[in-house]
């Protein structure tokens, strides 16, 4: 396998990044990923002597560098390389642990035909999605990607992404036009920082998904910021499609889960106290007993929730948004007719009560309808005070018989 010209990924804009095939000079001879799980392990001394390193070499030096000694990839070689991407202990790991940018697809590298056919049969061709999930051991389990097709497709991608970290993919005026796609779903204006469940997917930055998309379509010039929220743009999209498919209750949870980190039962037992999981709220002693807790330490747990879950007027809530648009157009007769309602509807996994719903739109910036205002249970309205009673003044009489003056 002798080296050969260095090709080119063409990507949207008209943008084009040196991309070698595995094989060729400025490709590694095996996937980051790989050279990260078994970096420490040595070579043999034939294959090191193979690269031109010297003895010690280890599995980390099998990076394009190698190519600065060496012209071709021996016979010798290529069936340790072919070996290595098989070993057991990589099953379980994914073959890209970094996104892929937006834009970029299998199909756009420079692949032999044989791989392009073989993605193309399986259906991985443009699913980057899919392919990025995908761990050593389930690639080579599809039925024709050998450890060669594997190599060849890693490598290759690796060489993509390495020419995309260091170089200008497009320039900033494509990168924000992309960018627009994101800033008109329904969840733009409500994904930001300050949901805990997005906080680790963006960039830093204030203020809505949607907002921060039209700052930077007038800022055109900032492109790292630019290319910065593209590139999470994929991960924020599927927390958004997996978000959407969650019950109310389960919508409720894993809000908590990601705002505290408290386990299943603290969770529950947080949730029953504020009334949001679909049952009238309770006493902290109650729903401290129903998780084992002490009250005072529910009470410090309840407390934290609040506060880390600030801004909550903005936040994503879609099963939430379905449930008052649902009820609002059937117009339930009662309240045990709208918490079946929501149930029926697949929105919450059991009767949902009206009350439990009061509250989340309370909490989270909705407007409950009219009609479900109407059926919530009436409160008693307050006492008026009592009117304090006058004590009546005390005269004091001098008896007859004091002699004092």
């Amino acid at each position: 396998m002798t080296r050969r010209e260095t090709r080119h990924v063409e990507l949207p804009g008209g943008s084009r990044v040196a991309t070698p095939r595995w094989g060729e000079a400025g490709s590694s001879l095996v996937p980051e990923t790989l050279r990260a799980a078994l970096g420490a392990s040595p070579l043999p001394a034939s294959v090191a002597e193979a690269i031109g390193r010297p003895d010690g070499a280890t599995v980390a030096d099998l990076d394009a560098g190698v190519w600065r000694t060496m012209t071709a990839i021996s016979e010798r070689l290529r069936t340790y390389l072919l070996a290595l991407v098989a070993r057991p202990e990589l099953a379980g790991r994914r073959v890209w642990e970094r996104p892929w940018p937006l834009g970029l697809v299998p199909s756009m590298l420079p692949l032999t035909v044989r791989v392009q056919n073989v993605l193309g049969r399986q259906e991985l061709a443009d699913d980057v999605e899919r392919l990025c999930r995908m761990t050593y051991g389930e690639l080579l389990g599809v039925g024709e990607i050998g450890p060669a097709t594997l190599l060849e497709l890693a490598c290759t991608a690796d060489s993509a992404l390495n020419a995309l970290d260091h170089g200008s993919p497009a320039p900033p005026t494509d990168v924000v036009r992309s960018l627009q796609a994101y800033a008109f779903p329904p969840w733009a204006t409500q994904v930001s920082t300050r949901d805990p469940r997005f906080a680790a997917l963006l960039p830093p930055g204030d203020g809505s998904l949607r907002a921060r998309i039209l700052d930077l379509e007038a800022r055109a010039n900032d492109y790292p910021a630019a290319r910065a929220l593209l590139r999470a743009m994929p991960a924020v999209e599927r927390r958004c499609n997996a978000i959407a498919a969650l019950s109310l209750e389960d919508t409720v949870d894993d809000l908590i889960a990601a705002a505290t980190g408290f386990p299943p039962a603290v969770r529950r037992a947080v949730i029953d106290r504020l009334g949001w999981g679909g049952a009238p709220r309770v006493t902290f002693a109650a729903a401290a007993a129903r998780a084992g807790l002490d009250r005072y330490k529910l009470e410090r747990r309840e407390a934290t929730t609040q506060a880390r879950l600030f801004d909550r007027e903005t936040y994503y809530f879609p099963a939430l948004d379905r449930a008052l648009d649902v009820l609002a157009k059937t117009a339930p007769s009662s309240a045990g007719e709208a918490a079946a309602v929501l149930a029926a509807r697949g929105i919450s996994r059991r009767p949902f009560s009206v009350e439990s719903l009061r509250q989340l739109a309370s909490e989270f910036g909705r407007t409950m309808p009219p009609g479900l205002v109407a059926l919530l249970p009436r409160r008693p309205p307050p006492r008026s005070p009592k009117p304090r009673r006058k004590r009546p003044h005390l005269r004091l009489v001098r008896s007859r018989h004091d002699t004092r003056r």
